[in-house]
């Protein structure tokens, strides 16, 4: 009897290692900022951040944290203007062209070719999470209160409350207002935005104590989009500009940026992933099946 219960533990350890979802280091949540292209700061970001191509301007990096694995700016190309690191270390592929100011203590280290690759899985997460996101059938409603307010009837306990919005209501509407309902995670995904400029212009007051909860997935945005007022939340923008003249309350993934003296804060999204990003180790399917089918047989007898 002794064996049986040994074998069985082990069987199930098996099944459950294989079956859990891979880690989320390297992941776009681990970053307060991730930016494909260019981006373009004379302001501040409370975390860690990637920028695939050019950061130009004066940059505050890591004022209040960085990464798991202790690093607040990785850069593909060069920094051209001074930088300011609060925190943590900096890997730069090309070179900083300007003043640097090692607040934190941490490494700079220039011509590292290898940052790229980094980048590269990092952003692949933030493309796989949106796509995933976007997928979601939408299970809340929206509805026009006096004052030109939109409500945000979140489905009741659910753990993603999925909204689907048209991108022009960014802009129709004076304030946005949250009614969660015990929702774990907030989802609402913009759609409409291909080739023409979207406009952020509603207060979210009500979103704010839910923010690290809250991911805004602009699906299918190709152009820019002009942050006037303060988003509350993260920010899924993997096929557009940000043009900010507000502050981002989370994490953010964009084409390319123009931050305009304003800033991406933290806590970033911790929310509940999309199912389909909850990735299985290698083998997962056939090692995972095999385990639970030994345990049931054995079960039966």
């Amino acid at each position: 009897m002794v064996r049986y219960q040994s074998f069985r533990g082990m069987i199930v350890a098996v099944a459950l290692a294989v079956v859990a979802p891979a880690a989320l280091a390297d992941s776009w949540v681990d970053f307060n900022a991730v930016i494909r292209n260019n981006l373009s700061s004379i302001g501040d970001i409370e975390g860690a951040a990637l920028v695939g191509g050019t950061a130009s301007g004066n940059n505050i990096f890591g004022s209040q944290g960085t990464s798991p694995s202790g690093l607040t700016l990785g850069v593909g190309g060069n920094v051209q203007g001074n930088l300011n690191l609060n925190s943590g270390n900096a890997r730069i592929g090309g070179t900083v062209n300007g003043a640097v100011n090692n607040n934190g203590g941490g490494s700079i280290a220039q011509n590292d070719g290898s940052v790229m690759g980094l980048i590269n899985t990092v952003w692949d997460s933030a493309v796989a999470a949106s796509s995933a996101f976007g997928a979601l059938t939408a299970n809340s409603t929206t509805s026009i209160l006096a004052g030109n307010k939109l409500l945000f009837n979140a489905a009741d306990n659910a753990t993603h409350a999925v909204f689907d919005l048209n991108a022009s209501a960014m802009s129709s509407f004076q304030e946005f207002v949250l009614q969660r309902d015990g929702a774990d995670t907030i989802v609402i995904n913009v759609h409409g935005g291909a080739g023409s400029s979207i406009n952020v212009m509603a207060t979210m007051n009500t979103f704010r104590s839910s923010r690290s909860d809250i991911v805004w997935n602009f699906v299918d945005a190709t152009s820019t989009i002009n942050v006037q007022r303060q988003i509350e939340g993260s920010v899924l923008a993997v096929g557009a500009h940000l043009n900010m003249s507000a502050v981002i309350e989370g994490s953010v993934a964009a084409l390319s940026a123009n931050m305009n003296g304003q800033e991406f804060h933290i806590p970033g999204f911790e929310g509940s992933p999309p199912p389909s990003t909850m990735i299985p180790l290698p083998g997962a399917a056939l090692l995972g099946s095999a385990g639970l089918l030994v345990v049931g047989t054995r079960r039966r007898r």
